[in-house]
């Protein structure tokens, strides 16, 4: 009796091992999907010209020099094998590494011109001095009115020097 008992733990032991490995797989498969940041202004949709992810780059340089967080914007067509952009945010932020140089500090900027839909994800230790519902504000009133006129640039700016003043 004492022998099935321990068999039947050490099945369900081998189950569970069997099964962390496989979350732990697909997490990882994930990640494999977002392209990787090459720089501070990530354009995979193309839909800023050299000089604006230029001057993009020397703001989020200012704005990490004297606020001491990590910022990065990355524009993209579709969100891979994630189902919404708040997720697609999530996961590539902490795929990049947001905020590790900055004492987990970080925010990510992600936009989609053909789908439509805008994020700032904000790292926990963001919050703090920039919550949710400050960057609410800074979607709804600066940057997507921008974006609705196509000029993405003025929104991305617009919306990093009114981030800067929270932070």
């Amino acid at each position: 009796m004492k022998s099935m008992k321990n068999i039947h733990i050490g099945v369900v032991l081998i189950l569970v091992c069997l099964i962390s490995c496989q979350v732990k797989k697909v997490k990882d498969f994930h990640y494999l999907n977002i392209p990787q940041s090459s720089s501070l202004v990530n354009d995979f949709e193309e839909i800023l010209d050299s000089t604006e992810e230029r001057q993009l780059e020397k703001l989020i340089l200012l704005i990490q020099k004297e606020k001491k967080v990590e910022l990065k914007i990355i524009t993209t067509d579709n969100y891979y094998s994630y189902p919404n952009m708040d997720t697609f945010s999530l996961f590539t932020a902490r795929n990049w590494n947001i905020g590790k140089d900055y004492g987990g500090k970080g925010s990510l900027i992600a936009v989609s011109k053909k789908l439509k839909k805008v994020r700032i994800q904000n790292s926990d230790n963001v919050m703090s001095a920039l919550t949710n519902s400050e960057t609410e504000v800074i979607l709804k009133s600066i940057m997507i009115p921008y974006f609705k006129s196509d000029s993405f640039y003025r929104g991305l700016y617009l919306g990093l020097t009114a981030m800067k003043k929270e932070l």
